[in-house]
Order: C-alpha cells, then structure tokens, then sequence
C-alpha cells in the first residue's frame, strides 16, 4: 500500500507574530509540498530546499512547526515546535494524527545565507508574492546547465578551453577595486571592419547629455570605498590577486591582448550567426596612437528572435567584472513560458553612469525591444531613472517599474527596521487594493516618515502589485538576473573575448537543452508550461469551494462567495466579481499574473467554459517552442 500523503504548507519570507490564537506566521509568500508519513529530516530538508529553490551549500534554513497546543471549537491555539531531526517530525505527524481538525501542516521557514570566503552572495526573494491566499508564488527558476557537460567546440580565443569554466567557478573574487588601464584597439584591427561592426563616435551625444552625473545614485549605494586593511594584508592580497590573473591569462590567454582579440571574435560571430548585434563606441586617443575601447553592446540573434514569444518584461541590472581591467557586465534579460530566465542583451563598459544606461538602453531598443510596449524592472539607479524619462527615448514604449526588493532594501538601509521592511514588502505584493490600503494604514501608524518618503520618492504604480495595471505580470524584483549572475559566475572573471566566448557557449547549451525539453512536452500533449500548469492547478483546488452566482452569462459576469476560513476570523467570506469578458475579478490576481484566479476558474466551472482559453498565450508551450526554435551556428575557426 503506498505510504499517505501529507500536504505540507512552507510560509517564508515574513515573520513570526504571536495572536489572539497563539503563533502566527505574518507574510505573503507560501508554497506547499506533498510528503508521507515516515519522512526523514534530511529528505524535508532537501524538499524545501527544492520546492524554494535555494541552494543548500550557500544556503542554511531553520524550520519551525506551527503547533496545535490546543483546541477550543471552533478555534485552535497553537504554539511553535523547531524541527531539529527525525524525532522532531515524527512528533510532528504524531501531532498532527491526534488533531483530526487539521488537514494539513504548517511549517515557517527562515533563510540565511552561509556564504564562504570568496563567494558571492546571490540575495533570493522567493518569488514574486503571489496572495498567502492561494499557497503559491512566481517559481524563479534558474538557468541550469549539466554540470558534467562540456563544450564539444574547441575554444580558439587565446588557448581558451571552455571545458575548463569550472577552474573560474572555484576562484574568489580578491582582485582589489583600483587595477583599471585603458585598453587601446589598436587602428590596424579596426581598420575595415568599422562598418560591418557599427563602430561609432559618440561626442555628439556626451555633450549634449552634460548635466549627467555620472556617478550619482538614487538610493543604491555602489560603495566601492572598502575599510583600510593593514598594509601586511595588502601584500598578501596582491600576491594571491597577482596569481589569479597569471593562472587566468595562461588559461584563457593574456588580459589585454583579449580586448584586441574582440573585434576579430564578434566578427566571427556575426559571420556565422548573421543575425547577432554588435555596437562599438570607442575614442581616438593622440596620446596612444590608436583607438580607446570605451564599451561594447552584442546581443545573440536567437534571442533577439525569440523575445517575441516572451512576455513582454524585461529586467535590467549589472555586476562587477573582475580582473586587470574592471568594469562592468550589464544585462537585460526576460523570463519564458515555464519562468526560466531569457537573455536578451550585453554590455561591458567602464562603470554604471547615466552616459552608459542611457547608451545601453537606446542600443537594446534599436537592435532588440523596437517598437514593442514594454515593462522594464529595475533598481532606481539615477543612470536608469534618468534614461527612462529623456525625452529622446520616450518611442522606448516602456513601463518603468522599480524592483521591489531593491526599494525594501534601501528602506532598510535607511532606518535599520527589518519590521519595516517587511510591511513594505507586503504592501508591494499584495494584489488586492484592499488588502494594500490595510497594509499602507499599519505602516503609516509604525512609522509615518517611511510613507512620506514613499509618497514623495516613488510613484506607488511603480512598486505596488495593486496599483500596477497588470504590466509587470506579477514580476515583482529582478531576482532572475541575479540566478542568471549566479550560472555565469566565474565569466566575470575572465579576460573580456573569453568571457564572451564563455556566455555564447553557455547559450548554445541552455536553449538546445530547452528546445528539447519544451518539444517533447508538446509531443505529449502538455498546452501550457509546467510554471503555469501549477500555479492554475492550486488555485483550481479553491475554486472547487467558492459558490457562484450568476448575473450575466452573456457577458460573463459572476458574484463568488468565498468560504469563511476555519483558521482565522479574518480570511474568507468575502464576494468578488468575475467579469469574463474583460479577463477581470475585482480580487485583482487575474489581471496581475494574466492566469484565471480560483473565482475565474469557479464561475467558467459553472457554466461548463472552458477557462483555458483565459490563460495569457505567452504561457503556452508553443510560444516558449518559439522563444528557443532558432539555432545558434557553430563558429569558424577566426584568424586570432
């Protein structure tokens, strides 16, 4: 007989309260896993690990059981129980098979990071905070690639052997933050290929953009100005740093032949993958004799064709490049069908300015975006602030939207209130008007310096899931470029025609690996992704308790009657309005996430609609075939 399933509820990213009815678990965020009585901790261990997509060596997780103490109809008091062991969820199920009142088990995770020395972190928000309501969120998913495969192109940039990535995986970040050079390409390499590679001049364009600060930030800090060590310390630095680029350079060969290697290898590769976008902007130098390397944009004709079937969000950030010549890798990146990252568009350049944002923007909607209406998320860095709103770029089409973990951050950063943080977090996820204007009435009794700031600094449609029209389809933080920094760690440490040889390859693997993947969940007659599939499936398991009473079949409207909670006075019983015919339910999650909410699901149940057809397009399996039909071409081998 198989072993019976338990249905396991992990509440995450909030806080323990204690109320009226003992512990409480006060956040937004919930999933839920399916286990059988006899789990060891281990094995739960590494099931939430999976179910919040945490990697268990950079991550430490506490779990905290949300305990019956006692039952006094029709409430429960409950109390909280750490599960340490085999014998704490044992008692755990012993628990719950004495309390037949509840169906299920409740668990509280906290996260913290156990980064090691020479790590970076990858900060995670579990998600995009879809309601606790409905136990689920926005899976994040990142962009895996087999460890044990290995490229089967030889590398031909400097004796570059791709095969050989993991050695940069492995090595810290210990470079210090001063070790810049310019780099000279040399005219004799430029020579001829100016045209094909769109190398451009941009004087024009930096005198008319002369009120720039270049260095000025909103409110993310990009403090480069680390403590002192002693000088004893410093040696020993240099030493290890000097190492690392002679063991890098005799790898992936020597740091500033690279930058001259580059325009011969974007050359190749636009040779063979025809479709690929390439933008120079370069400076002569008298001083030099030869033309400056000042940045360079590039974009993979494959994704530039597949962005079409993605939904229209994009995300833009940027990470340190490391190495002897620092700089900058800025990114912009969408998301698929199934919630996997898509990378759309790259630059290196010295440093994030409003000069550079401005630069890398107008290149990703010439050669990228185009006329597509867009959402862009992002931090509130003044570059990105100021390139949104020039008048130039307004035919952008875009949505300007700020990362919410970014903006709690920054609130944190300025009044040291975790507490606080956490409101606003909440407030930016909830996607019911109601449920925000409560949480915004308790923030502005806590603390009434933190709404004014958010009143007078922030535009609440750029932050708020409530207010924000459904254009960001619930993608709430930028959370999916940093996995996406995470797969390519070790690339920013590589010399710069290597490291674009490092991505291009990473690229080839990931969208053969998903074109496979997605075609043969079409062979087997799966319509929408698994993301999707999941999210609908749970709130289906909701819809099956909502009454439904109809007003309009013609137009498709309904009044849903939602149960009253057994566990909180405080849930349930509420009516919202389906309006079918306009894809809306005055709940708000259906316009948000473009997937039929449990009263949506409900009211097509009642009159046998098939609600499907209510499920946004760029969730199906075929737009995501699409996203990755197009095949990159292996390179010729390049007169390095």
């Amino acid at each position: 007989m198989a072993p019976t399933m338990y249905i396991v509820y992990l509440r995450f990213n909030g806080e323990i309260i204690y109320g009226q009815h003992g512990a409480e678990y006060q956040g937004p965020q919930m999933k839920f896993i399916r286990v059988h009585h006899g789990i060891s901790f281990v094995e739960l261990e590494m099931k939430i690990f999976n179910a919040l997509q945490l990697n268990n060596q950079s991550h430490r997780i506490t779990v905290t059981y949300r305990c019956p103490q006692e039952v006094i109809s029709p409430h429960i008091n409950y109390m909280t129980l750490l599960i340490t062991d085999d014998d704490s969820v044992n008692r755990m199920f012993d628990i719950l098979d004495a309390t037949p009142e509840l169906k299920s088990i409740e668990l509280y995770i906290s996260v913290e990071d156990c980064v090691g020395e020479g790590v970076e972190p990858l900060t995670k928000d579990y998600g995009d905070g879809l309601e606790t309501e409905d136990c689920v969120d926005e899976d994040v998913q990142q962009m895996t690639v087999d460890d044990t495969a290995r490229f089967t192109q030889p590398s031909t940039v400097g004796g570059c052997t791709p095969q050989l990535h993991e050695i940069l995986t492995s090595m810290e970040d210990c470079g210090p933050s001063t070790r810049h050079e310019y780099v000279p390409l040399g005219v004799n390499l430029l020579h001829g290929v100016d045209d094909m590679m769109m190398v451009e001049f941009t004087a024009d364009d930096k005198e008319e953009n002369t009120d720039y600060d270049n260095d000025a930030y909103f409110d993310d800090d990009d403090d480069d100005n680390d403590d002192d060590d002693d000088d004893e310390v410093d040696e020993v630095d240099d030493v290890v740093w000097n190492a690392k680029q002679k063991a890098i350079a005799n790898i992936y060969g020597d740091w500033g032949e690279s930058y001259q290697l580059l325009p011969k290898f974007m050359k190749a590769l636009i040779d063979s993958n025809p479709s690929t976008k390439v933008k120079w902007e370069t400076y002569w130098s008298a001083d030099v004799g030869s033309a400056i390397f000042e940045s360079v944009f590039w974009a993979f004709g494959p994704s530039i064709q597949g962005f079409v079937h993605c939904r229209p969000v994009i995300s833009i950030d940027a990470t340190h490049l490391y190495g002897k010549y620092e700089g900058k890798l800025m990114i912009a990146m969408t998301t698929d069908a199934n919630n996997g990252i898509y990378p759309l568009a790259f630059a290196v350049m010295e440093k994030e300015s409003k000069d550079t944002w401005h630069w890398f923007l107008r290149c990703l909607k010439k050669h990228v975006t185009k006329d597509r209406e867009l959402c862009i998320i992002s931090d509130r860095h003044r570059g990105i602030l100021s390139t949104v709103m020039w008048k130039k770029l307004q035919p952008l089409n875009a949505y300007h939207r700020f990362c919410l973990r970014h903006l709690t951050s920054n609130f944190n950063q300025r009044f040291h209130d975790k507490r606080l943080k956490n409101m606003i977090m909440r407030a930016g996820q909830h996607n019911q008007l109601r449920k925000f204007n409560a949480t915004m009435d308790s923030i502005r009794h806590y603390n009434k310096d933190a709404v004014t700031i958010l009143d007078n600094e922030t535009n609440v449609e750029k932050w708020a899931l409530a207010k924000d029209d459904g254009l960001r389809y619930g993608v709430m933080t930028t959370n999916l470029f940093e996995c996406f920094n995470g797969v390519l760690k070790g690339a920013h440490n590589l010399p710069i025609t290597a490291m674009v040889e490092f991505i291009y390859f990473k690229l080839v693997h990931y969208f053969n690996d998903r074109r496979i993947k997605t075609q043969a969940q079409l062979t087997s007659g799966q319509e929408f992704s698994t993301h999707a599939l999941e999210i609908f499936e749970k709130w289906s398991e909701k819809a099956s308790l909502h009454r439904v009473i109809e007003f309009n079949r013609d137009e498709g409207t309904f009044q849903i009657q939602t149960q009253p909670s057994l566990t909180s006075m405080n849930k349930g019983n509420h009516r919202h309005v389906v309006k079918l015919a306009n894809r809306t339910c005055s709940y708000g999650k259906w316009q948000a996430y473009k997937i039929p909410c449990s009263h949506a699901i409900a009211a097509c149940a009642s009159q046998h609609i098939n609600v499907y057809q209510y499920i946004d397009p760029f969730y199906s399996l075929t737009e995501m075939l699409a996203c990755y039909q197009l095949h990159f071409q292996p390179m010729k081998d390049a007169p390095y």
